[in-house]
């Protein structure tokens, strides 16, 4: 009998222990964090004098329903598309043919850029651009989308392939709680 209560008393504390992450809500905090090939990225200003740009940036297009979500460090920058973006949700990264805008009908998908270091620092060479495909893909966990307060937040991870020597990097432990 006493192990009958035991047992119940083991089961109803696993049930009612939740991990924190578990109550999370994004409140639009404007942080972005992940890892590439297991290294921690958080977007950073570059901290040149003339810099303008914000090192992340979110936008929604509420005619396309399309969320994006841009971070940059050092030239270095994690980003993705999402399309038909209309509740929270759990939505797939894969192909795209072209880029948005380039692209007329985007489809979601994440790219990883990375810059290639050159001996002249005022003409760089183009960086190396890995994008998710129809085999390496990912996911976007949107836990919170509210277009009336310009919230999103949630969680991604995803393995983009830059397309001309095949290599691949992995995105993991992705979180993002912005303001669009």
């Amino acid at each position: 009998m006493k192990l009958y209560l035991l047992c119940a008393l083991l089961l109803v504390l696993m049930i009612s222990c939740k991990k924190a992450d578990d109550d999370w809500i994004p409140t639009g905090s404007n942080t972005f964090s992940c890892k590439v090939d297991g290294q921690m990225f958080a977007p950073k200003e570059s901290g040149g004098v003339f810099s303008s740009t914000k090192p992340l940036h979110a936008g929604y297009d509420r005619r396309r329903k399309l969320l994006l979500v841009e971070a940059e460090r050092s030239s270095q920058q994690v980003s993705f598309y999402l399309s038909n973006l209309v509740l929270a949700g759990k939505y797939s990264l894969g192909f795209t043919s072209l880029p948005y805008p380039a692209s007329t009908s985007p489809i979601s998908y994440g790219i990883y850029v990375q810059p290639v270091p050159g001996p002249d620092p005022y003409n760089q060479p183009p960086p190396i651009r890995y994008y998710t495909d129809s085999v390496y893909a990912g996911t976007v966990q949107i836990v919170r989308f509210d277009t009336l307060a310009r919230i999103a937040g949630g969680t991604f991870e995803f393995v983009a392939r830059e397309s001309a020597t095949g290599k691949l990097v992995r995105i993991t432990d992705g979180r993002f709680d912005v303001r669009f």
